[in-house]
């Protein structure tokens, strides 16, 4: 049973013709709104995972769930399949487990935030945001375990429950899931952050509609998204091929000592849908290593990356998802079976499975010369620092991973610790606090709850997971 949305006011949203001039006004206003999102999140969050590196994605969609303006596509539409219950005005939906939400949300640590949108008592519109929380339980610092064999090694799985029930927050809810996490404040004001920005997004839409009317703002969304399918019809139907071209990769280690693992990608067209076929692909990986690929999602990758080659300028949403089909078997790397497939490292086979699609497109998409092949893989390194006698044991240290080589030549200059670090370490605390906050450190220490008085030292021992 899919999930029932719950209107006090159930006069029909009617399509209306709506001048250009309009909608140019409305699409930048939702661009700007998405904007803010992102602002109100890295002005709120205590994470560096989010703070500084950026790892949360924020949407805002039509009433069927289709992103309008964002950046990681809906995740709305699997979600409302698979949610059984009522939806109603004041209602904030969180949940974690790609295996209850068909991959709308593809790992554990990405915490998702739903809100539908009301005014009047008609539901006009959703904004959602995830993020990626520095800890989320289970068997390692960080929760990222290679050595995982079953996703309930990987942390809490929290199914879709409502954070907030019309309105009123479910704080005994938000305790139980933060009991079972390394970080429960960062977790805390993360998730408030999410909640905040989703409510910033919702807001912005009840005053779009106010403005111009609701059934305007809806229909300018539905304008917006048949302007993305008119603009990646003209590209299937332009530079993909009708004969089939197919092309494999390998992810070569899952860290455990297994592989070479493939992933191969069959790609054609018939009329004016791109067809992605998996076939081929190998099975699904006992370690830590599969991607649980949702199809809307893969169509997000193929139409994004498809979009910012052929014209930039066309605006991305998910208007395009009727003109391609996606093959994914079961049971294999990309569509692993509940529970014996976990999915915490999907950073690697995500990073191979764009290639065969890049390389299987034929040449004169991309001109001459045509470019070398993607990238690879990807890092990820968390570092878990143990605390004596401390109120929290754990802390993880989240390194910004991309700034590595990008700093090199600085990092070879030293530079004072900052204040609290220096402190751990049995520093001396004398001096001006101008060194307190360093401009850009690639890695953060919290003390939680540790008093002035009483700051533990650090164990000469640090447990790191990072091997990936």
């Amino acid at each position: 049973m899919a999930a029932r949305i719950i209107q006090s006011n159930r006069a029909p949203l009617n399509a209306v013709e709506v001048d250009g001039v309009s909608v140019d006004i409305i699409e930048n206003a939702l661009r700007n709104a998405r904007e803010e999102m992102d602002a109100v999140l890295f002005r709120t969050a205590m994470s560096p995972g989010i703070r500084e590196q950026g790892d949360c994605f924020p949407m805002i969609a039509n009433r069927d769930g289709k992103m309008v303006v964002g950046q990681f596509g809906s995740f709305i539409g699997p979600f409302l399949d698979a949610y059984e219950g009522d939806i109603e005005e004041g209602d904030v939906i969180l949940t974690n487990d790609p295996y209850r939400c068909n991959a709308a949300v593809s790992h554990l640590p990405d915490w998702v935030v739903l809100v539908p949108v009301f005014k009047d008592g008609r539901h006009i519109a959703w904004s959602a945001m995830f993020g990626h929380m520095s800890d989320n339980g289970g068997m390692v610092p960080g929760s990222i375990p290679i050595e995982a064999t079953t996703i309930y090694q990987e942390g809490i799985r929290i199914p879709p429950v409502k954070l907030y029930r019309r309105g009123e927050l479910q704080a005994e809810l938000l305790e139980l899931i933060l009991h079972n996490v390394r970080t429960p404040q960062w977790n805390r004001f993360d998730l408030n952050a999410l909640v905040a920005a989703c409510n910033t997004a919702a807001r912005r839409c009840v005053e779009l509609a106010e403005r111009f009317g609701d059934e305007v703002l809806t229909s300018t969304m539905a304008v917006m998204l048949k302007r993305n399918y008119d603009a990646m019809k003209h590209i299937i139907e332009q530079f993909i091929p009708e004969q089939p071209r197919e092309f494999e990769d390998y992810l070569c280690d899952d860290g455990m000592g297994m592989g070479p693992y493939r992933i191969k990608c069959r790609l054609w067209r018939e009329g004016s849908t791109a067809i992605f076929d998996f076939a081929g692909t190998d099975p699904q990986a006992r370690s830590s290593v599969n991607f649980f690929l949702n199809e809307d999602m893969f169509k997000m990758f193929f139409g994004s990356f498809t979009i910012n080659v052929v014209d930039p300028q066309i605006v991305f949403n998910d208007g395009f998802y009727d003109l391609v089909d996606v093959r994914i078997p079961e049971g294999t790397l990309l569509k692993p079976k509940f529970p014996a497939a976990p999915v915490l490292l999907r950073l690697r086979p995500s990073a191979r499975q764009g290639r065969p699609v890049v390389s299987a497109l034929p040449d004169r998409f991309w001109g001459d010369p045509r470019p070398p092949g993607g990238r690879r893989s990807r890092r990820a390194l968390a570092v878990a620092g143990f605390y004596q006698c401390a109120q929290r044991v754990y802390r993880v240290v989240l390194p910004a991973a991309r700034r590595t080589l990008r700093d090199a030549v600085r990092l070879r200059r030293r530079r004072p610790a900052p204040r609290r670090q220096r402190a751990v370490r049995g520093l001396s605390l004398s001096g001006r606090r101008r060194d307190r906050y360093p401009r850009r450190a690639l890695a953060h220490l919290s003390l939680g709850g540790v008093g002035r008085g009483n700051r533990p030292a650090l164990q000469q021992k640090t447990a790191a997971r990072g091997r990936q």
